[in-house]
C-alpha cells in the first residue's frame, strides 16, 4: 500500500538536486560516473528538505522497507544501479541521522531516569511509617 509518506520521499527523491545525476540524459557512455552513497549521503544530511522527511528521527530508526518502497515510485527498480544508489543514500543517510541523536536518547533516559527516582523519592509510599 502506497501511503503519503512514500509519496513525499519519492517526490523528494525526483526533485531534489542531490538525486539529478542518477537522471541523467546523457547516454551512459558519456556520463560522469555517479557519486558513492556515502557523498549522496553527506549532501542528504546537509538538506533541510531532507531532514524534513524525517526518516532518521532521534527517536525512530529509518525504516529500510519504506525507503525502498518509495524510492521504486520514483526510480524503476529495472535500472538497478541508480535504484540501489538511491536506496542506499537514503537507508545510509538514515541511519547517520539516527545515530547522530544518540546523545539525545541518552540524555532523555538519564532525565527520565531522575524523575523516576525523585518522584519515587518524593511520594508517601515510599516513606517508613511512623510508629
Amino acid at each position: 500500500m502506497i501511503s503519503k509518506r512514500h509519496e513525499r520521499i519519492a517526490r523528494f527523491v525526483t526533485e531534489t538536486p542531490i538525486f539529478e545525476p542518477l537522471f541523467g540524459t546523457v547516454p551512459p557512455a558519456y556520463r560522469q560516473p555517479y557519486p558513492t552513497a556515502e557523498q549522496l549521503a553527506s549532501d542528504l544530511l546537509a538538506d533541510s528538505e531532507f531532514d524534513a522527511l524525517r526518516l532518521g528521527t532521534w527517536l525512530r530508526s529509518p525504516d529500510g522497507e519504506l525507503i525502498a518502497e518509495a524510492v521504486a515510485l520514483a526510480i524503476d527498480p529495472a535500472f538497478l544501479p541508480e535504484y540501489d544508489l538511491a536506496v542506499e543514500a537514503l537507508r545510509l543517510a538514515a541511519a547517520m541521522k539516527y545515530e547522530g541523536a544518540r546523545p539525545k536518547r541518552q540524555l532523555a533516559a538519564f532525565g527520565l531516569a531522575i524523575l523516576i527516582f525523585a518522584v519515587g523519592a518524593a511520594s508517601p509510599s515510599a516513606r517508613p511509617a511512623a510508629a
